[in-house]
């Protein structure tokens, strides 16, 4: 089953405000852009940047646990992605923050020791779009699933068939750097 985030026009119209914020590069207005709206999931990830690029991981880390509970709270009652069930496009604008929030979930669950978490959220996120892996989680969870020892893992990416990578037309899209 297919779903996809909708954003409302209140939210668009605060999206763009939040495209022009994050066009100035200036961390200072991206932080009170979040402050006034704390549940903007691509300012949340903006502010998550900022915060790892200045060494602030606690906070890093932070900013992208509230972007997925931003995401998870305005998601439908059927959307449960852990059953392997749940698809989503990640062209579309309103789920890229999802994916990207996963992503960068599973590089910091990485970066601070938990390997094995790493290794679920990029199942997870494989599982979202397993075809078309749009956040290129099959080329980290071999890396992440052997580092927590979960062969098991490993051999069934192997036997999958799955193919690792970026398709032209991600790199087109611009999808290759949802992380």
């Amino acid at each position: 089953r297919w779903f996809e985030f909708v954003w409302s026009a209140d939210y668009a119209a605060l999206h763009a405000r939040y495209q022009r914020v994050a066009a100035t590069n200036d961390p200072q207005a991206l932080l009170v852009f979040v402050s006034r709206h704390p549940y903007h999931a691509d300012g949340l990830l903006q502010l998550a940047d900022v915060y790892a690029r200045t060494g602030n991981m606690e906070q890093a880390a932070d900013a992208i646990r509230r972007c997925i509970f931003v995401m998870e709270f305005a998601a439908v009652d059927g959307f449960r992605p852990a059953t392997g069930r749940c698809r989503m496009d990640a062209s579309l604008p309103a789920n890229r923050a999802f994916f990207a929030a996963l992503f960068r979930q599973a590089r910091l669950a990485a970066t601070m020791g938990c390997p094995g978490v790493a290794t679920e959220v990029c199942r997870l996120l494989l599982s979202l779009d397993p075809v078309g892996d749009p956040a290129a989680a099959l080329l980290c969870l071999d890396y992440y699933a052997l580092a927590s020892g979960r062969h098991d893992v490993v051999d069934a990416v192997a036997g999958s068939g799955l193919a690792a990578g970026f398709s032209a037309e991600q790199c087109a899209a611009g999808l290759d750097d949802a992380g």
